[in-house]
């Protein structure tokens, strides 16, 4: 995870949408520079051309939001493709994805709900006990990250 600078939120989708997102984090430097730019400059020119079309028209003012949204749709929609290629060129991130998808996320279920905690015990030995004691907060109810 800290290779890829993802978060634990970030592994809770499909193995799929996983293996894009670590493509579009290891896509090439000059791709993703490229993209990046593209994305910046179509703001740019379309924030001149909504200033204009509002000193032409105000009721244009929609149409140009809508078609700068668009824009960006597309332009994402090929940041995601460019992505996939990644990944079919890269199996070692469709391996890495995998691995980090089972292992929090197994069969797309909270761990704690499909892991026992057994498990854990086995793996790291008595010393675990203390460490979740002095981890866990129990004025929080919700779910907790603990890192072993």
């Amino acid at each position: 995870m800290t290779k890829y600078h993802l978060s634990i939120t970030d592994t809770f989708q499909s193995t799929e949408d996983l293996k894009r997102e670590l493509a579009k984090r290891v896509m090439p430097p000059k791709l993703q520079a490229a993209l990046d730019d593209a994305a910046q400059s179509l703001e740019v020119a379309m924030a001149r051309v909504k200033a204009s079309l509002a000193a032409l028209d105000p009721t244009l003012d929609d149409a140009a939001r809508r078609s700068t949204a668009k824009m960006n749709y597309q332009l994402n929609k090929l940041r995601t493709k460019a992505a996939s290629a990644e990944v079919r060129r890269n199996e070692v991130l469709a391996r890495h994805a995998a691995q980090i998808g089972s292992a929090l996320f197994p069969d797309k279920t909270l761990q704690e709900r499909l892991i026992g905690a057994v498990y854990f015990l086995a793996r790291q030995g008595r010393e675990l006990l203390p460490t979740l004691v002095e981890a866990a907060q129990v004025d929080c109810p919700d779910h907790q990250v603990i890192h072993l």
